[in-house]
This record gives structure tokens, C-alpha cells and sequence, in this order.
């Protein structure tokens, strides 16, 4: 009997093993997942920067140029 006990805990530890291998397994699943969806975010996100430093740039231009006009026309 006492051998009969001892096979049923190494029996369960096995499946024990063998259950945290497949969430082992499955979480390094997801961490690729969440690293692909990260860089995809982060480039994105610079596209974003860099299309509203690009609009900015323009808006600026544009108004330098306008309050440029605007003192060349004020009263003397």
C-alpha cells in the first residue's frame, strides 16, 4: 500500500509537470504575441509623431508667413 501511495504522488506530480509545461508553453505564446503587437504599436505610434510634426511644421510655416504679411501691411 505504502508503494501504491508513493506511484499516486509521483503520478500526480507528473501531471502536475506536465499541466505547467503547457501553460509554460502557452504564456511564451503570448508573450510573442504581445511583443509583435507592441513593436506594431510603437510604429504606429512614430508614423503618428511624424505625420503631426509634418502638419505642425506646415501650420507654423504658414503662420510665420501670415504675421509676416500682416506687419508688412500695418498702418505706418
Amino acid at each position: 500500500m505504502d508503494i501504491d501511495y508513493l506511484q499516486g504522488l509521483i503520478d500526480q506530480q507528473g501531471e502536475q509537470i506536465e499541466q505547467q509545461t503547457k501553460n509554460i508553453e502557452s504564456l511564451q505564446t503570448e508573450n510573442k504575441s504581445l511583443k509583435s503587437a507592441n513593436e506594431l504599436t510603437q510604429q504606429g505610434l512614430m508614423e503618428a509623431v511624424d505625420y503631426l510634426s509634418s502638419q505642425l511644421a506646415t501650420a507654423s510655416a504658414t503662420t510665420d508667413a501670415g504675421s509676416t504679411t500682416a506687419s508688412s501691411v500695418a498702418p505706418s
